[in-house]
């Protein structure tokens, strides 16, 4: 799955969270879609969801408290280039 959506064009930084069933995904919105990337999750025989999205440099607003530690970053900042989102898969598909 990892391969799968590092594949895809529009993909500045993928990092995969796997104890948590997640990616943290940085990417190009104007070369590609969530829609895309669960698609890519999808044909690997996995259900996914988005659980999180920021515009570059925008702060979070979820609790740190309600996240796994792992993922507290995304509250920090997007960065500066493009979009950050966290997306989480689970089971077959």
């Amino acid at each position: 799955m990892e391969d799968a959506l590092a594949g895809l064009p529009g993909i500045l930084e993928l990092t995969p969270h796997l104890a948590q069933d997640a990616f943290q995904v940085r990417y190009d919105p104007s070369r590609l879609t969530v829609a895309s990337m669960l698609k890519a999750i999808q044909e690997c025989g996995f259900t996914g969801r988005e659980s999180r999205a920021l515009e570059a440099g925008q702060a979070a607003s979820v609790a740190l408290e309600q996240m796994p530690p792992e993922l507290q970053a995304l509250t920090a900042e997007a960065g500066t280039e493009g979009k950050l989102v966290l997306l989480s898969f689970h089971g077959a598909g």
